[in-house]
């Protein structure tokens, strides 16, 4: 690859609205699509967030380069998205020429995260908005965006930001997921004002702008312009409110929170039944369970001694009765029989089940097998596998010796005959059988002299050792 592609420039338009403001004074009129676009997840044990290499709301001049990094508290999938002037969602991440979406828990993923190429700011100048979606799983609509990833650059996603926000919705219902926003201005300072975050009772997680940016009751300095603001407190219904900052002025954000008082009703099971039930992280007993629940949104998680944990999420409204009826995967073992050489007929607990090479699923546990072949000794054994692992099971052969003949005759006959020092009879000597080697014939005769001859015998083949004795004078 040569240099000028190695390193190619990327221009990314990171984000959102056009947003027009005097020098004095900041009257900004809320775009229609503000609301519909940002996403707040309920609030949980899974965790993500995502900064730039400069501080929220810094700006950035035309052609400076951007990082970004994002730090999930848990093993976890990928994928970032903006919002352009125009309208236009696209992919930012993954992309063509940088598509493992996958981030370790607690450690910080920089973007881009190679060196086939760099991100760059461009215009128009203004307020521009990113966002990360994790998820715990890979489900089925971030593999289609892996796909397109393999084909485009930054492929578009939409034209319509309020219907591309209904659809990720969507997609997202029984997937475990976190989110997180940033935003940073192009080619223009923002003016700012402050506000005051206040909520009865304190304590609430305020997401400004879809961004987790500490609890109630919390003053910051925020840039100028229009503002959707989503108070959420555990037992209390969610709260949001869109408003507008000015430009060296002050406003608070006062809420009351009203307390969840609805409840529904939801009905667990799993087949096979008897799998551990954990609601919102919490163990609530064995399935078939029936639990009733607060209004909202809720995680869940099964788990069965020898079967895939599975988990998802819902939403309940009051007085709703739901059932969640769960299919479990079987957790299988792998194991692969080689030999040498090949073609050796295999039997598992004393079965046939095929010549190696030979790879097959096998429950957990203790098993035996045994490996036979023509000409060769056969070979046992035994195996102990568990639940998702893979094993492999690898024997060299031994082939069965084939012997050779020797033929001993002496004149006169009736000498005794030893084989490397072994008596193995009187000549005449017929078809000894030997395995294939070199060895030394000593044939002895009362009244004459001993004969000792060497000889080489190969394996199928009858060699003759045929002595005239001399008398002993």
């Amino acid at each position: 690859m040569n240099v000028n592609r190695k390193f190619l420039i990327i221009s990314i338009l990171l984000v959102a609205f056009v947003l027009s403001f005097s020098a004095i004074k900041v009257n900004i009129e809320l775009p229609n699509i503000l609301k519909n676009i940002i996403i707040v997840p309920q609030p949980s044990e899974f965790t993500v967030d995502l900064w730039l290499n400069k501080p929220d709301g810094s700006t950035y001049n035309i052609g400076e380069k951007v990082y970004m990094y994002v730090k999930p508290n848990k093993n976890c999938y990928i994928f970032i998205y903006e919002i352009r002037p125009t309208g236009e969602v696209k992919l930012i991440f993954p992309n063509y020429y940088d598509r493992n979406n996958y981030v370790r828990a607690n450690t910080t993923f920089k973007i881009p995260s190679n060196t086939r190429y760099y991100l760059k700011v461009s215009g128009p100048t203004g307020k521009y908005y990113l966002q990360v979606i994790a998820s715990l799983s890979k489900y089925p609509y971030l593999s289609s965006l892996e796909n397109l990833a393999k084909s485009y650059k930054f492929p578009k996603l939409s034209d319509d930001p309020a219907q591309f926000r209904s659809k990720l919705y969507s997609k997202l219902s029984g997937v475990t997921w976190a989110s997180d926003m940033t935003y940073f201005y192009v080619g223009t300072v923002p003016s700012t004002g402050v506000v005051r975050f206040r909520s009865t009772p304190s304590g609430a997680a305020i997401y400004l702008d879809g961004a987790y940016i500490g609890v109630t009751p919390k003053t910051l300095t925020v840039d100028a312009g229009t503002h959707v603001v989503t108070y959420i407190k555990s037992g209390y219904e969610p709260w949001s409110k869109t408003f507008t900052v000015y430009a060296g002025s002050s406003v608070t954000i006062s809420a009351t929170l009203r307390r969840v008082v609805s409840y529904g009703q939801v009905t667990f099971s799993s087949i096979p039944s008897g799998a551990s039930l954990y609601v919102d992280g919490s163990y609530r007993g064995k399935t078939p369970k029936t639990l009733t629940l607060t209004q909202g949104y809720h995680t869940y998680r099964m788990t069965l001694t020898g079967y895939e944990p599975r988990e998802g999420s819902f939403s309940l409204s009051a007085g709703e009765v739901k059932h969640i009826s769960v299919n479990l995967v079987p957790l299988r073992a792998s194991v692969t029989f080689t030999s040498n050489p090949d073609g050796a007929s295999v039997y598992l607990d004393g079965a046939y089940i095929g010549n190696t090479p030979i790879t097959l699923d096998v429950s957990p546990g203790t098993h035996s097998y045994r490996m036979e072949m023509a000409n060769y000794l056969p070979v046992s054994g035994s195996f102990s596998i568990s639940y998702g692992e893979t094993k492999r099971i690898h024997e060299d052969l031994t082939p069965i010796p084939v012997k050779g003949k020797i033929n001993i005759t002496s004149d006169p006959p009736g000498a005794m005959v030893f084989i490397n020092g072994v008596l193995i009879g009187i000549t005449p000597v017929d078809a000894y059988e030997v395995d294939p080697g070199y060895y030394e014939v000593v044939i002895i005769k009362a009244g004459y002299r001993v004969s000792v001859k060497g000889v080489s015998v190969s394996a199928g083949e009858t060699e003759v050792v045929n002595v005239v004795l001399t008398p002993i004078e």
